[in-house]
């Protein structure tokens, strides 16, 4: 079970790096769209949509990575003082809501990416005017990973709640590694 939860963290772990490289490009389009306007006094067309979707791509699909890091917002007054089994139990039961949740919103995004794809569907945001489709992919992956680290946290859960050691990596057996 400990080979396949790494496995899995490691895919992951490999697309949240991936999300972080997105950062790049990003910079370059921004460097540039700052160049072009204000030496070269022509602004581009594409700029704007290339930045919101770059952005809303590296986002979506770093959400699993931010949750295998535990680096997701949690208010822990009651929650830092409670047992690790009780930690466990209180994540098993907010893991499972957000799974359910997340399904749901898998099968809604993946209406809305077949429609784009269906309709030919552009952004209708700029003169540029790109398809809508890759961007909406993305937020296919990005959920489908979030689901996935989901279900290994519910796992880790399990595992702690009947008194064993959880499969998987921790945000402290990477530190040496990132």
């Amino acid at each position: 079970m400990s080979r396949l939860v790494n496995l899995l963290e490691s895919i992951v772990r490999g697309f949240g790096y991936l999300a972080a490289i997105l950062v790049l490009p990003l910079i370059a389009a921004m460097i540039w769209e700052v160049f072009s306007r204000y030496v070269l006094k022509a602004p581009t067309i594409w700029a704007f949509e290339v930045s919101y979707m770059l952005m809303g791509s590296l986002f979506v699909v770093g959400l699993g990575y931010t949750l295998q890091m535990h680096n997701n917002v949690r208010v822990d007054f009651f929650y830092g003082a409670v047992s690790k089994r009780w930690r466990a139990a209180i994540d098993l039961l907010i893991f499972a809501m957000m799974t359910v949740f997340t399904v749901w919103l898998l099968f809604g995004l993946w209406d809305y990416l077949w429609e784009a794809v269906r309709r030919n569907e552009t952004s209708g945001e700029s003169f540029w005017n790109p398809p809508v489709w890759p961007f909406r992919l993305c937020f296919i992956i990005g959920f489908a990973l979030l689901l996935l680290q989901l279900v290994l946290e519910l796992i880790k859960c399990l595992f702690v709640l009947f008194d064993r050691d959880p499969p998987g990596c921790t945000p402290e057996s990477l530190k040496g590694a990132i």
